[in-house]
């Protein structure tokens, strides 16, 4: 089975989410070249900041937070939602941890792990609970000293299949070489992707505009999210990204918008 995956999803207390969900249905089949009812399902990464409960608000999905979508199936780590007209989405849970150098780790499939902690010892934390360290590209927080530690680790973890990195949708276009990145290739540490919705209005819309395709089997009765996450650290299953980089104006109006 062919997933459409956002590895990177928030969704902030004032964001509709239901408009989050219909917004990353229609975006993810038109990565997927498919109508919403055509598609077989497509996968966010819900990484709930401190503080933050946007995958509690799916899993206790209702009409007047979620609109047309209600829940299929879910549990402590997986949600199933469907929309009226046969439209699927699977929100995994996962949380957004703040290392103490100002890195950002999402972190899923495993126990509560604190943020302010070292980026070493978050990753360890999160891969002894069993579960996977995804490091997203951020503005400015790849570079300088935070960059060199970031390589650093990439390149004393190299094929570690628990530690992944993951490019932004929010990443300018002309933004085009990340060292890390290419470190990464070397290294055999893989590469995915989401969308990052930034908190302002209308970000919720971006959702599922940007992330990876992955080939899955999805043996009868299993969870989702084992079926993910077993195949996300499998080294012979294929990851391609999909979607588009932000326009330079849109990302420079972003920036603006957050200092503010």
């Amino acid at each position: 089975m062919q997933l459409l995956v956002d590895a990177h999803v928030h969704i902030y207390p004032f964001m509709s989410a239901g408009a989050l969900l219909d917004a990353a249905s229609a975006n993810l089949s038109r990565l997927g070249a498919r109508a919403p009812e055509e598609h077989p399902g497509g996968i966010l990464l819900v990484a709930d900041p401190v503080g933050v409960k946007g995958y509690e608000r799916l899993l206790h999905a209702d009409a007047n937070d979620c609109g047309h979508w209600s829940p299929e199936y879910t549990d402590i780590r997986c949600a199933m939602l469907r929309r009226s007209g046969g439209a699927r989405i699977v929100a995994l849970k996962g949380q957004q941890l703040i290392t103490r150098e100002g890195l950002e780790v999402l972190g899923l499939g495993y126990k509560a792990v604190p943020s302010g902690l070292s980026l070493s010892v978050t990753v360890d934390r999160i891969t002894t609970g069993g579960g996977l360290s995804i490091i997203p590209w951020g503005a400015g927080k790849w570079l300088g000293r935070r960059g060199r530690l970031l390589t650093d680790l990439i390149t004393s973890e190299e094929r570690r299949p628990d530690i992944l990195l993951a490019d932004n949708g929010s990443r300018p276009w002309c933004w085009s070489r990340v060292p890390q990145f290419d470190t990464a290739a070397e290294r055999g540490m893989r590469v995915i992707a989401g969308s990052d919705p930034l908190p302002l209005a209308g970000e919720e819309r971006r959702v599922g505009s940007f992330g990876f395709r992955l080939s899955v089997e999805s043996p009868e009765g299993a969870s989702m999210a084992d079926v993910f996450q077993k195949e996300l650290t499998n080294s012979a299953a294929t990851i391609r990204i999909v979607g588009k980089a932000m326009s330079f104006s849109r990302f420079a109006l972003n920036q603006l918008r957050l200092r503010l």
